[in-house]
């Protein structure tokens, strides 16, 4: 994977699966230090992967 910050060959890819199956990949370059995350293929920004990494609250009665 390139870098979209400096077009750097040397990053790093973690993919980590979420509790509803699916999965993110995290990337980080060696070179730039630039960060970036995918979901299903398209770039995300981190606090969208909060979002999809929550624990739904059970409802209060």
């Amino acid at each position: 994977m390139l870098c979209p910050s400096c077009a750097g060959e040397n990053t790093t890819q973690i993919q980590i699966r979420l509790k509803s199956e699916e999965s993110v990949r995290f990337f980080s370059c060696r070179t730039c230090e630039h960060k970036w995350w995918k979901y299903e293929g398209e770039s995300i920004a981190l606090d969208d992967v909060l979002s999809l990494t929550a624990e739904k609250q059970p409802a209060r009665t």
